[in-house]
């Protein structure tokens, strides 16, 4: 296809040989880091660093994280903060009444789970993901008790997220 650019998100799984390949084709390479990239953290991968140093841009979330890579040798290392789009979640007007508990929509991990039990000993708590927060979640888990059964996405999403507290 020859396009003048890629942008990937994430990047996982892609390898530095892979944007080699794409650059030396005069293909311009982007990648967006919607995680925390840096080791110690669960979304760094051993490529993450050499992919992220090759690309032409590398956009991460927080200006911190923006100087920690370049710290790393990431000089291309750009702040894009998260976005919200009117047609994903469109705006309505907040309801009179709010849900006084915390809403959580996203999928599954370990420290999520730790970090999201510790909250529901606190306060009321909704969770929305992905199956797996019924089959991973450990089986007297707070979380598990807490995930609603299913995924949250549109306007569906925005409708419980405007009628929430947190």
């Amino acid at each position: 296809a020859k396009p003048d650019a890629v942008v990937f998100h994430n990047g996982d799984f892609i390898f530095p040989e892979t944007i080699k390949i794409l650059q030396a084709s005069g293909i311009r390479c982007a990648l967006y880091h919607a995680d925390n990239p840096l080791p110690p953290h669960y979304a760094s991968r051993p490529e993450t660093l050499p992919v992220a140093r090759l690309m032409d841009r590398y956009f991460v979330w927080s200006e911190k994280l923006v100087q920690s890579l370049k710290k790393q040798g990431v000089a291309n290392a750009c702040f894009m903060p998260f976005a919200w789009d009117e047609a994903v979640f469109p705006y309505d007007t907040p309801p009179d009444a709010i849900w006084q508990g915390v809403l959580f929509i996203g999928g599954w991990d370990e420290e999520r789970e730790a970090f999201l039990n510790a909250i529901a000993e606190q306060v009321p708590l909704k969770i929305y993901g992905p199956s797996y927060w019924g089959e991973r979640t450990q089986a007297n888990s707070r979380s598990r008790q807490c995930w609603m059964g299913s995924d949250l996405r549109g306007a569906e999403a925005a409708k419980l997220i405007r009628e929430s507290a947190v």
